[in-house]
C-alpha cells in the first residue's frame, strides 16, 4: 500500500472489523517482522478456485455479466418506483446495489420475512446506512 494509505490507517480511531484482512496487523510483520497469524487453508483453496471460474469465464465476460445484471436490477427496482441510493448510474458499483427503504417501511421485518421465508438474506447496512428500525432481522 501507499505510504498514505499508512498513515491513514495508522490514524485509525476505531478497530480494524476484519481479521483476514487487518492491514495494520500485516505491516507488524513488513515493517518489523512481527509474526501476525496463519490463514487458513481453506482460505486459499478458496481463493484459487475463485480466480479459476474468473479464468474460465474470463474477466471481460464477468464484467458484462455483473454490469448486464445491475442494469436489470435497477430497472425492476425503478419500474417499482424505488429509488437507488447512488444516485448518479456511473457512480454505482454494479456488484453493490444498495435501493433506498422507502418511508414507513419496517426495513428490517422485510429482511426478516425474505430471510425466513424466502431463503434471501440482504444486510441492513452499516454506518449512516444502518437500520434505523426498532425490529430486529
Amino acid at each position: 500500500m501507499s505510504p498514505r494509505a499508512l498513515e491513514r490507517l495508522r490514524a485509525r480511531t476505531s478497530p480494524v472489523q476484519s481479521w483476514y484482512l487487518d492491514l495494520l496487523l500485516l505491516d507488524t510483520y513488513y515493517s518489523g517482522h512481527k509474526y501476525h497469524h496463519t490463514a487458513s487453508a481453506t482460505l486459499f483453496y478458496a481463493l484459487r478456485e475463485g480466480l479459476a471460474m474468473v479464468a474460465e469465464e474470463g474477466l471481460e465476460n464477468r464484467w458484462e455479466r455483473h454490469r448486464r445484471n445491475h442494469q436489470a436490477f435497477v430497472a425492476g427496482i425503478e419500474a417499482m418506483g424505488l429509488t437507488m441510493r447512488v444516485r448518479n448510474p456511473s457512480d454505482r458499483l454494479w456488484t453493490l446495489n444498495t435501493p433506498c427503504v422507502p418511508e414507513g417501511v419496517d426495513d428490517a421485518q422485510v429482511r426478516k420475512f425474505l430471510l425466513e421465508k424466502r431463503g434471501i438474506e440482504i444486510a441492513g447496512g452499516f454506518g449512516r446506512s444502518r437500520a434505523k428500525s426498532s425490529a430486529s432481522a
